[in-house]
């Protein structure tokens, strides 16, 4: 399967300025993410960094990436990921393209990343009829026990309860998408295009899970976050990766 990386990796960060040229465990975030999608092999013909940083760009070069300049309106706070890959094929491929088959959307600000995962993506995204894969992993703490402030000041159920179950094994299994991967047939992120905005609306309606221990999972939001991250990576250098 023909494939592209995007890698959004814009300069705001309400947490942390730049965020994305950090260094974790000494390398920068946007560099360990190049690398990830490197391992992948030469499925991913093209490694796209859209970003509106100078030292992202610097960085991404370096580390032979193709930049592409994110412009403001999709630098924002409240811009859509998908608005910024798709303007990034574009700006690669051309308005119409022909653009590859496979889209693999991959977020620098998890850096703790699992060997393999954007290779099991696309092969997901391949074997069937997926619209899209995405890693993922396991819920641990339960929508179903958790509260939120009503009018009165006190705690009410967030989902109803009457019918939630009291015990774990009881319970169905949940996923969350953590969004360090995605594989996404381009085609369906081309035709979602001005379609009403809701969680995940652009990968389509069949999303493959390919789920992996929630330590790959971590989101870089604080220095509190970079410190997490060391400690983890530290822990799987030292004692191998989980599958």
């Amino acid at each position: 399967m023909r494939a592209a990386a995007v890698i959004p990796a814009r300069a705001g960060s309400k947490g942390l300025v730049d965020k994305n040229a950090l260094p974790v465990a000494g390398v920068p975030m946007v560099v360990r993410a190049i690398a990830a999608v490197r391992s992948a092999g030469p499925a991913v013909e093209k490694i796209l960094v859209s970003t509106d940083s100078p030292t992202v760009a610097r960085l991404a070069m370096e580390a032979g990436a193709l930049v592409v300049e994110r412009p403001k309106e999709l630098a924002g706070d409240t811009a859509g990921v998908d608005s910024a890959v798709r303007h990034a094929l574009r700006a690669v491929y051309g308005q119409n393209g022909p653009f590859p088959e496979a889209t693999v959307v991959v977020q620098p600000n998890l850096p703790v990343w699992q060997p393999g995962v954007v290779a099991r993506c696309l092969d997901q995204l391949a074997r069937g009829d997926a619209t899209a894969a995405a890693s993922c992993h396991l819920v641990d703490q339960r929508p179903e026990w958790m509260k939120r402030r009503n009018a009165s000041g006190f705690a009410e159920p967030f989902l109803p309860a009457a019918n939630a179950p009291v015990y774990r094994q009881a319970m169905p299994e949940l996923f969350y998408l953590d969004g360090a991967v995605i594989a996404v047939r381009t085609a369906t992120l081309m035709a979602t295009e001005g379609q009403p905005v809701r969680a995940h609306y652009w990968l389509g309606e069949r999303i493959a899970l390919v789920d992996r221990p929630e330590l790959y999972g971590i989101e870089v939001h604080s220095p509190a976050d970079i410190t997490h991250t060391e400690i983890a990576i530290a822990w799987l250098e030292q004692h191998g990766h989980p599958r």
